[in-house]
């Protein structure tokens, strides 16, 4: 259901009946829950322990809402305060396959899924070049596959928008020390183990979309297991990347070479998502 067709709402606790947990993540949990008034299903984000005011929540979830018309991008509905009387949440369209981290490992490891998967891949790119085109840029923060929904016709959205903030506000409240490294360690980009106050940026989504694309087509984790944050800080300071020869011989050349290019060092050589990375798609 798009976000465009409704008004955005303040939800109160009584308009959702939470249904049952759908996962989790580094900002916090998401549930499954039926809107009351619509009969709608929807996914509700409840942010936990983040640095960031529930008033600048609110303006930046509503310029989401009123900014995305792309169909790759998860429609967010509206703001509830206490969807468990917990904290502050994100309400959302659900998505019924899930997330594409686990719809990968159940559905698609198999060579014959290629096609499948660089649709994906190319429906994920044009998501975040629409983020990235706007005025000022919306900077997602987390792309990662668990990050990223399956509905119907197997479209994949992005989603997790609800931190999704401009590159002006980060700055703002850079700051004001509200906003330090955000986001999710194996994906994070070598300028963000250099200081706590890194920003994420434009340059640090499409390096975390080169980790996610890596996992996609290899369907493995992008670090050893055994890795920690600080490992992982000093191999990608090093210039070290996730293991290739672990991706598929299916996988095309041209898809490993733009994981490879999107993931290189230095933020000013990798590429654009409105550039020959589409092209290459």
């Amino acid at each position: 259901m798009a976000s465009s067709r409704h008004e955005f709402r303040l939800f109160e606790a009584e308009d959702l009946d939470i249904k049952r947990h759908l996962g989790g993540g580094g900002f916090g949990s998401v549930s499954l829950a039926i809107d009351k008034k619509t009969r709608y299903e929807v996914a509700v984000k409840e942010l936990h322990d983040v640095s960031v005011e529930a008033e600048v929540i609110m303006k930046e979830a509503r310029k989401m809402w009123k900014v995305i018309t792309c169909p790759n991008l998860v429609h967010i509905m509206g703001i509830t305060e206490n969807p468990t009387d917990t904290s502050i949440g994100i309400v959302m369209e659900f998505l019924e396959y899930g997330d594409l981290f686990n719809f990968n490992r159940k559905f698609m490891m198999h060579d014959d899924c290629m096609a499948r998967k660089t649709k994906m891949i190319y429906e994920i790119a044009l998501g975040m070049n629409f983020l990235h085109n706007q005025n000022p840029p919306l900077i997602h923060r987390d792309l990662k596959l668990e990050n990223v929904f399956v509905g119907q016709g197997l479209i994949v959205k992005i989603g997790d928008l609800g931190l999704a903030l401009s590159a002006e506000t980060l700055r703002s409240m850079q700051k004001k020390s509200k906003v330090g490294v955000s986001g999710t360690f194996t994906h994070f980009p070598p300028e963000a183990w250099s200081s706590s106050k890194a920003i994420p940026d434009k340059f640090w989504d499409i390096f975390t979309f080169a980790i996610t694309v890596f996992e996609l087509v290899s369907g493995e984790n992008p670090w050893p297991e055994h890795g920690d944050s600080a490992l992982v800080s000093v191999w990608v300071k090093g210039g070290e990347r996730p293991d290739e020869d672990v991706i598929p011989t299916s996988v095309p050349s041209a898809i490993v070479e733009l994981i490879k290019k999107c993931w290189a060092q230095e933020p000013s050589d990798r590429l654009h998502f409105h550039g020959r990375l589409i092209t290459i798609l």
